[in-house]
């Protein structure tokens, strides 16, 4: 009755299904940027942001999820980081997986 490809043995494995879930939908549309952004950017996007809920867990997951695939904080102005693109645009799969 129970699918158990569904199962989380522990929370960090849960946490990195998520990551991954977000490197996965946000990888090309981060690699095509030129100018910096912020996550509220990825949200506006109705496209790209569908399929990322809107609660704490799913943005540390899209925080994450960007800094591993090399972008860089600008800055900070209260809860908004801006974020800056990565000017390497390849994954080194050993950061994927954590």
């Amino acid at each position: 009755m129970y699918d158990d490809s569904f199962e989380f043995h522990d929370v960090s494995m849960a946490r990195n299904n998520l990551i991954q879930l977000a490197i996965e939908k946000l990888r090309d549309w981060v690699f095509d940027r030129d100018e910096p952004f912020t996550i509220n950017d990825i949200y506006l996007d109705a496209n790209l942001s569908r399929g990322l809920c809107v609660n704490a867990e799913m943005m540390r997951a899209v925080r994450t999820s960007l800094l591993r695939l090399g972008c860089s904080i600008l800055s900070t102005h209260g809860f908004i980081e801006t974020f800056k693109p990565p000017g390497n645009r390849r994954i080194d799969s050993d950061l994927l997986m954590s």
